[in-house]
């Protein structure tokens, strides 16, 4: 299992995931392990979560991860410099929940369909996500709009950038690409996101800032 490599690996050692499929949740609690997959390393974990960072330096890469639970990948507050890239995530209520500060979520694929947000930012500053894909299933002629792409709650000097976010295929007047909860999130920086690419709304406002 994916879990039994994470155990024997050492502090700094990358995990590699063959090409199967894996029903286990992982948790990572040693600094600087990597978990990195190859072509069809698939883990569906049902009605749990997949991917528990909890540690620094930590990454899951190049995994599809699938299932039902609250969260594809948690990085937790322990977890500072974490990182989750190139994977392609569906099925779950949020795909990466953050809150390790200067952690990095980059390049991926993820099928929003029903997510509630996305990707969740929470006490996590300087946080880096770039080229990222948010879209709803193409599969689906009405798939269920995700209530929002990006939130962001106490969580400063966030850069988001380059992603293609559309959260629905029809605009409802609900969801939101990027959702600012707070004051203390107002000064990160957002540059040359692709926001709602693939809806059909003209009137829509992506961006919304609700702090107090």
């Amino acid at each position: 299992s994916i879990q039994s490599g994470v155990r024997a690996a050492d502090q700094n050692e990358r995990v590699a995931v063959a090409a199967e499929r894996y029903t286990e949740p992982v948790s990572v609690d040693k600094h600087g392990v990597r978990i990195a997959g190859v072509p069809g390393a698939t883990i569906d974990t049902g009605n749990d979560s997949a991917f528990k960072l909890n540690a620094s330096a930590t990454a899951v890469t190049r995994m599809n991860i699938t299932g039902s639970g609250a969260a594809g990948v948690v990085v937790t507050d322990h977890a500072d410099e974490a990182t989750v890239a190139q994977n392609t995530l569906s099925g779950f209520t949020t795909a990466v929940a953050v809150g390790g500060n200067d952690s990095e979520v980059l390049a991926n694929r993820i099928t929003v369909d029903g997510m509630n947000p996305v990707l969740n930012l929470s006490g996590a500053s300087d946080v880096v996500v770039a080229q990222n894909r948010l879209t709803p299933s193409a599969a689906d002629t009405n798939p269920t709009p995700a209530s929002a792409g990006i939130v962001l709650e106490s969580s400063p000097g966030v850069l988001i950038s380059d992603n293609t976010i559309a959260v629905s295929q029809e605009d409802t007047g609900n969801e939101s690409a990027i959702q600012i909860l707070d004051n203390a999130s107002l000064n990160g920086r957002a540059l040359r996101n692709n926001l709602d690419a693939e809806r059909n709304d003209t009137d829509n406002t992506p961006i919304v800032a609700s702090g107090g």
